[in-house]
């Protein structure tokens, strides 16, 4: 049942003037459906928590890590949004909240482009030693 209506939505996808296309990055495989007069493109959201309870990165060293880690991944342009985290810690069973910030990056979805994320998120970890942190990639068509 399920392999028929998806193949349903593909064939209602190309008769529509819409096509296709299948990407995949470390295992994970998604279908983008690109509508005439939109670009297909990737929308990833990094959810970055700058306090976990335990510690706190400051805003002068979060500016520093946009500016060495993810402009110069990204020199067209990203967004960021402030935020509050929230998260039950398993130690506990206390619900906790902290200070995030959320990365909104446009990009072609390609293997560099996810890469050149990934490394984002590594170094996040790496300078901060923390790993709180989540990556959404959905995608998105762009007028």
């Amino acid at each position: 049942m399920y392999k028929s209506i998806i193949a349903c939505m593909v064939a209602a996808a190309a008769l529509s003037g819409c096509s296709v296309s299948s990407h995949s990055h470390r295992n994970v495989a998604y279908e983008v459906v690109e509508v005439e007069g939109y670009g297909s493109q990737t929308l990833t959201q990094l959810f970055l928590v700058l306090d976990n309870g335990k510690k706190r990165i400051s805003a002068e060293d979060f500016d520093l890590f946009v500016e060495r880690e993810i402009v110069s991944r990204f020199p067209d342009g990203f967004h960021i949004a402030r935020g509050d985290g929230h998260w039950r810690r398993s130690s506990s069973n206390r619900s906790q909240v902290g200070d995030s910030r959320v990365v909104f990056i446009v990009h072609d979805g390609k293997a560099d482009a996810l890469a050149r994320i990934d490394e984002i998120m590594s170094r996040f970890r790496d300078s901060f030693g923390m790993a709180m942190e989540l990556r959404v990639d959905t995608p998105a068509r762009i007028r």
